[in-house]
């Protein structure tokens, strides 16, 4: 069994990226989302995955401030900025006719184009939660890029943790 073996590290290092990413530059002019598909839920149903959601995103939202905030244009310097104002993520929760197994994930277009709501660009993050006729549901995490400030308040803040 690996475990009972003794290890002797060699050595540990930093490697750094030969080419350093301009991330912070890139423009704010498209949506990220990451779909998570579950299968319906063994007791329950899904008015209490949605009840759930609205019970425990607000203590999830408290280490994401920015997230509850708006994405707004800096009227001097035309940069995007994210105010911090707790103006709230947004939870979309819907219900769907066409049951998950009859949903083709071979074709994006008509699967997870479907299921990922596109949403206001001024709003950081919206959870759409989707009920599928008879048999599961989705939960995406639909968020804007980060403007180049709130990369940098990001980095600041993990910086000391």
């Amino acid at each position: 069994m690996f475990s009972s073996h003794r290890m002797r590290v060699a050595s540990r290092s930093l490697v750094k990226a030969s080419h350093p990413s301009n991330l912070h530059l890139f423009p704010n002019d498209f949506q990220v989302a990451l779909c998570s598909i579950y299968p319906r839920p063994k007791t329950g149903d899904f008015a209490s995955v949605a009840d759930a959601l609205r019970t425990y995103l607000p203590a999830f939202l408290d280490h994401y401030h920015p997230f509850t905030g708006r994405i707004v244009t800096n009227p001097e310097t035309g940069s995007l900025e994210v105010h911090c104002n707790n103006e709230g993520a947004e939870l979309v929760v819907t219900y769907s006719d066409v049951p998950l197994a009859h949903v083709d994930f071979h074709d994006t277009d008509s699967s997870l184009n479907e299921i990922v709501l596109p949403f206001a660009h001024d709003v950081p993050l919206s959870v759409p939660a989707v009920a599928f006729a008879y048999d599961g549901f989705s939960i995406t995490w639909g968020h804007q890029p980060p403007p180049r400030r709130w990369l940098q308040h990001l980095h600041a803040r993990h910086a000391f943790v």
